[in-house]
């Protein structure tokens, strides 16, 4: 991954948008500083992540870890929430403090200009995650992060803390996060492979949010997400 490299056909300057679905290999030092510059030069990032001790293969290292390792907190105010001892395949129940199973997601912001929960593809009733890693928002980090959506769990209230969907800006780009690949699948990935087809999940609108948020990273002219 590079940014600003003509001989690099794949050059990320090429692109408008980056999508990164739960990454499993960590990136080096530059390949991290061409994420990170493409983003504040107006580009448009997507991080969705997966739950801890998803380490598909077997290196150590889940989405969360890696997330963390490019400090999305410190530039985009966005964490992946990780706990120690939860980056393997059998995960110790502490996990269970940054991670959860099969929830329907209403716990959303009450903006009724929200572009992903009320977006051009539709509206946004619920979200089906299988098992998802919360996110934690750090306004004292990047003062343009907010979330969208967070667990239903009791009255959990709309703070920092067990956030499912965020946003944020950094210089001039936009970058999203999600904690679970699930709401993703369509079905159409490799027969070898389980797969989950959340997005036409009965009870949920995942295929709508991912059009919704789609939209709003290539940049359209639509009203921007409020400011803190």
């Amino acid at each position: 991954i590079t940014y600003g490299d003509c001989n690099n056909s794949q050059d990320l300057s090429y692109f408008d948008v980056l999508v990164i679905p739960e990454p499993q290999l960590r990136y080096n030092e530059d390949e991290i500083d061409a994420i990170i510059n493409f983003v504040f030069d107006g580009g448009s990032l997507f991080l969705i992540g997966n739950h801890c001790g998803s380490d598909r293969n077997n290196n150590g290292l889940d989405s969360a870890v890696i997330f963390g390792e490019m400090d999305t907190a410190g530039h985009f105010g966005i964490e992946f929430e990780t706990y120690d001892g939860c980056t393997n395949h059998n995960p110790p129940p502490e996990c269970e403090l940054c991670s959860w199973n099969d929830i329907r997601n209403t716990n959303f912001i009450a903006d009724p200009q929200d572009p992903f929960i009320h977006g051009p593809h539709g509206e946004v009733e619920a979200i089906k995650f299988n098992e998802a890693t919360n996110l934690i928002i750090h306004p004292e980090n990047n003062p343009m992060v907010q979330g969208h959506a967070w667990r239903d769990e009791g009255s959990a209230p709309q703070g920092n803390v067990d956030v499912t969907l965020a946003s944020s800006f950094f210089g001039e780009g936009r970058v999203v996060a999600i904690g679970d690949s699930a709401p993703a699948d369509d079905g159409t990935g490799d027969e070898d492979d389980f797969l989950h087809d959340s997005w036409d999940y009965p009870s949920s609108e995942n295929d709508i949010l991912f059009m919704n948020i789609s939209h709003w990273l290539t940049r359209p002219e639509v009203t921007p997400l409020p400011t803190r």
